[in-house]
């Protein structure tokens, strides 16, 4: 498995430093309206979107969580081998699959919310998406299930946790259907979202994630464990480009428009992840039959 790029062990500690005030801090700005006085700017501030005052305690938190909890899930452990990167990428990967588990388990929720009253209705069915700040939190719980997962494994022992395949869906007909399903709905939130001239993604944009995953989760028709070293530097390369684009949006864009950016986060990691993982596995087919 090709060696991935891992910040210095001493950023573990320093990550702790940072995710634990982090949370504490966002906990306070999202339930408490928690703010620091004066650690903000007026208008004065050259910036891409400009709304009169803007205070930073909210994005100051959010630097805390996302950062802190890199350096501590990819920074080097005392005994850093291949082993320890398989762990991770699987860790990484589970993230992925468990946070979009409990976005499943909001939507059910709904669902079981529509059954008691007695009629179908969209709003009642993401309403506990809505109601649980899971837009939001979505911005850092894949690293936290990551970060539990990789301690967990490597609780376990190295030999244990690395020699044993993720637990995949079948091929058929799961890749299908997630893959189809994907693409339909985004399509569908696309066209609805310009038809609206963009006041409306429409509930087929909250569907795409459960599809994305169930791509994602899916077996290849050739799947083994080379296969799944790919995708296990694939999902730690995706999570460097999207929890990147996170902290530049985190102080690049405000208000309206970094809101739209969360619920574009939604699908983003596990987009980039399934274009990663595609070029990655082409390119390693392309080696082998050439």
């Amino acid at each position: 498995m090709k060696p991935f790029p891992l910040f210095p062990s001493i950023f573990r500690t320093i990550g702790w430093l940072m995710a634990v005030p982090g949370l504490v801090l966002g906990y306070f700005v999202l339930y408490q309206n928690f703010k620091i006085p004066g650690f903000g700017l007026g208008d004065n501030r050259v910036r891409v979107i400009s709304n009169g005052y803007d205070d930073f305690t909210n994005e100051l938190a959010l630097l805390l969580v996302v950062a802190g909890l890199l350096f501590i899930g990819f920074s080097k452990t005392r005994h850093e081998n291949e082993e320890t990167q398989q762990i991770r990428g699987k860790a990484m990967f589970n993230g992925v699959v468990y946070t979009y588990a409990l976005y499943l388990g909001l939507i059910c929720y709904g669902l079981i919310k529509c059954v008691k009253a007695g009629a179908l209705s969209a709003k009642l069915i993401f309403d506990p998406i809505i109601n649980s700040d899971f837009i939001w939190h979505n911005l850092y719980l894949p690293l936290v299930f990551f970060v539990v997962c990789f301690y967990y494994l490597l609780y376990k022992g190295k030999s244990t946790a690395s020699a044993k395949l993720a637990k995949m869906l079948p091929a058929n007909p799961y890749h299908t259907i997630g893959q189809w399903m994907s693409i339909g709905l985004l399509a569908a939130s696309g066209i609805l979202y310009f038809v609206s001239n963009g006041d409306n993604l429409g509930f087929t944009y909250l569907l795409a994630p459960i599809f994305l995953t169930m791509w994602l989760r899916a077996e290849e028709k050739d799947e083994d464990l080379p296969v799944q070293h790919v995708r296990y530097l694939a999902i730690q390369q995706a999570a460097y480009i999207n929890y990147g684009l996170i902290l530049v949006a985190n102080f690049a864009i405000f208000s309206l428009v970094f809101y739209m950016f969360t619920m574009a986060n939604l699908i983003l990691l596990p987009v980039i992840f399934i274009i990663v993982f595609r070029y990655r596995l082409f390119a390693v087919k392309k080696r082998v039959n050439n």
